[in-house]
């Protein structure tokens, strides 16, 4: 049930408030009496006539809430950058960012990078509640996210390091001297002009 307080002395003015609470917005009053102005915004003043009764509407809105994971392969400790409105912070694979108390109605962009040497940006996967909504551009490395009250997104950001191939020459007999061409190609033709491998004949 509502809340009442009765018995309060005429002649008086009483003040109304509420406590804050984590990732809501501070709440707005809209107060009422017969025969008086309604009263509208925090903490309203309200002054007590005799028989005098008001009736006060607290409305609170919940903060949108953004969180960005990072999924890298190989998962080698590497931290990536990130920039944008919700500041700048670092995540290594399988961390998060959650951002929620600081947040309004807006739209936020978040940027990855710069990436460090041999790492990828291959997607930005994002999960929306309904009236939100997420834009990505994998060329600027980054997503724009639009959101209401109430609304949750979770974009994860998934990176995929540079491979590589190690290639040693052994002959067999050894001691004997030689040149070796060797190539690497990939499904869509040569990747470059090839390396020759030398054995000295050590």
């Amino acid at each position: 049930a509502a809340p009442v307080w009765s018995n309060l002395a005429p002649g008086q003015s009483y003040t109304l408030g509420e406590a804050g609470q984590a990732a809501w917005v501070e709440g707005t009053f809209t107060c009422t009496a017969p025969g008086e102005s309604n009263i509208v915004g925090a903490n309203p003043v309200l002054p007590i006539d005799d028989g005098e009764n008001w009736n006060c509407k607290i409305t609170n809105s919940l903060r949108p809430k953004i969180t960005v994971v990072k999924d890298a392969n190989p998962a080698d400790g590497t931290s990536f950058p990130f920039t944008g409105e919700l500041g700048a912070f670092g995540l290594t694979d399988g961390q998060n960012k959650v951002v929620q108390n600081t947040l309004t109605p807006d739209t936020y962009t978040v940027a990855e990078g710069p990436l460090a040497a041999g790492w990828n940006l291959d997607a930005i996967n994002c999960q929306t509640t309904p009236g939100s909504s997420a834009t990505t551009d994998l060329n600027a490395d980054d997503v724009d996210i639009t959101v209401d009250w109430g609304d949750e997104v979770t974009c994860t950001f998934v990176n995929e390091g540079s491979g590589s191939v190690h290639v040693v020459k052994d002959t067999n007999p050894e001691n004997l001297s030689g040149q070796f061409p060797v190539t690497l190609d990939e499904d869509s033709g040569p990747y470059n002009a090839g390396w020759t491998l030398i054995n000295d004949g050590g």
